[in-house]
């Protein structure tokens, strides 16, 4: 049997294909459904992706991949300094409330996304996580003024400000609790249980992190720092 759709299982990792990968956005980050693997939005996304990388070196891979690199501080989240940075970098798209902006035609969604409530990503989201959300943040916003090479933001900022959005209510995931069967891969600010590990559920949210990697590296031998 011919393969139709190689694309989607040319690039397996620890985290499936990206046709896995985009699904799982489409569960977590967009709190949608799946897409069929076969369909004809899930292969115009995969070609993009594709096209993305067209003609990339191999040797560069690298500077497009992960996040910004981020010194976590040694210290839980402070989501009232975090507050005071949404303020100053955030209302101007996202509006105080956190609910973004719809585009001129609300009929075709939004300019800038919400990011808490009903219309958020869900609670399993990467972005639900603080230490994830920090790199993104720092690496991306403010939009259009922030780079990777040129953030905006500092280290704290960044970390603050991320506690303060995932301080909100957000749609629920369904069964969050059997992401990572091995309790010991879940990244530390997962805000969700179960965990391999003591630590309080307001410590996987807020932090501080560093009792706990030095926990899994002791435990587990695992050098943690997401």
């Amino acid at each position: 049997m011919v393969d139709r759709f190689p694309q989607f299982r040319a690039r397996e990792n620890k985290e499936g294909s990206i046709g896995d990968r985009v699904n799982g956005c489409m569960e977590r980050s967009m709190n949608g459904k799946k897409l069929p693997i076969d369909s004809r939005e899930m292969q115009a996304i995969v070609a993009y992706m594709n096209w993305l990388g067209e003609e990339l070196p191999d040797v560069r891979e690298k500077e497009f991949s992960g996040f910004v690199s981020l010194r976590i501080p040694d210290r839980a989240a402070d989501t009232v300094a975090g507050k005071a940075v949404f303020a100053q970098h955030c209302v101007v798209c996202h509006a105080a409330n956190g609910q973004g902006q719809w585009k001129a035609d609300s009929s075709k969604g939004y300019q800038y996304p919400p990011l808490w409530g009903a219309d958020s990503y869900n609670h399993g989201a990467g972005m639900n996580r603080v230490i994830t959300a920090a790199q993104f943040i720092k690496g991306n916003m403010p939009w259009g003024q922030a780079t990777w090479e040129k953030p905006v933001l500092s280290d704290e900022e960044a970390y603050d400000v991320a506690a303060y959005i995932n301080s909100f209510n957000r749609p629920h995931k369904a069964d969050a609790g059997a992401d990572f069967p091995d309790r010991k891969l879940k990244p530390l600010s997962t805000p969700y249980g179960p965990w391999a590990d003591d630590f309080s559920a307001e410590q996987h949210k807020y932090g501080p992190f560093q009792p706990m990697m030095e926990y899994y590296q002791k435990e587990y031998q695992l050098k943690k720092s997401k």
